[in-house]
């Protein structure tokens, strides 16, 4: 089996992804308790959750470019972790807003 090159490699694209989920619930935490950033997203965007959305895409974009910087890298097992992430990352929404 040849050994292929690709543009991205499949670590830094899921590094990213586990990256922006954190950041993605601890944002809608925060814009969730701060009227005020609600506020500028809405005005900025039209609509708060579509600014948030913006905000991730580019913070995914970017990060994925910064993993590129990475050649050398091991490979990283996330079989096991993106589950875990997923799953916490949604229990944290959920208790967020049942205490709400």
């Amino acid at each position: 089996m040849k050994n292929k090159n690709y543009f991205f490699k499949a670590q830094g694209l899921q590094l990213s992804f586990f990256i922006c989920c954190i950041v993605n619930v601890i944002f809608t935490i925060v814009k969730e308790r701060n009227e005020q950033l609600k506020i500028v997203l809405k005005e900025t965007f039209g609509n708060a959750w579509f600014g948030q959305m913006v905000i991730m895409l580019l913070l995914f974009i970017l990060l994925v470019l910064a993993s590129r910087l990475f050649k050398n890298s091991r490979t990283i097992r996330f079989a096991i972790a993106l589950p875990v992430v997923l799953i916490v990352s949604i229990l944290v929404l959920f208790i967020f807003y049942i205490k709400n």
